[in-house]
């Protein structure tokens, strides 16, 4: 996997779901693949997931690229 995958993982499960909340826990229920992926591969200079960084580039493509209207949330 990689972002653009991962970026059309979300954005097609926003599509068909469109929740009322998205977060990092959403991703790890609906899209377990992508969660991993970021868990592996986007860490903060600390060593933890920067699911700030991991999650802006996905939430700014499916805000942009899809119907998408829901709350964006983090938890």
């Amino acid at each position: 996997m990689d972002f653009n995958s991962a970026f059309k993982t979300i954005n097609e499960l926003l599509i068909e779901k469109r929740p009322d909340t998205f977060n990092y826990s959403w991703i790890r229920k609906y899209a377990p693949n992508v969660y991993r992926f970021i868990q592996k591969n986007v860490r903060s200079e600390i060593g933890s997931i920067d699911w700030g960084r991991g999650l802006k580039p996905i939430i700014a493509y499916s805000m942009d690229d899809t119907l998408f209207s829901g709350k964006i949330l983090r938890s």
